[in-house]
């Protein structure tokens, strides 16, 4: 989890890198120069929203298949679903 929060904290300092060039620029540049910088700026906006669902769901213990992760973890056994999974992808 503590990887996510600062990969979080890095794409916010990413995101208002983007928007201080926008707000530099934006005024005097043609829009059409700076269509990539908004792009960046909603890609990593993407970003930042889907990594902030994904820890809340990992703070809460909503996230499908954590159990079996944990238990993974601890025990070393596979569910034997995954193991299936496995079973039937290598033929």
């Amino acid at each position: 989890m503590t990887l996510l929060q600062q990969r979080l904290d890095a794409v916010g300092r990413e995101i208002a890198a983007t928007e201080a060039i926008l707000a530099e620029y934006g005024p005097t540049v043609p829009r059409l120069f700076l269509v990539e910088v908004e792009y960046d700026r909603a890609m990593l906006e993407a970003e930042a929203a889907w990594m902030r669902s994904l820890v809340a769901e990992l703070e809460t213990g909503t996230l499908p298949g954590l159990d079996d992760w944990r238990r993974f973890h601890e025990t070393g056994q596979a569910p034997a679903e995954i193991i299936k999974l496995a079973e039937d992808a290598i033929g």
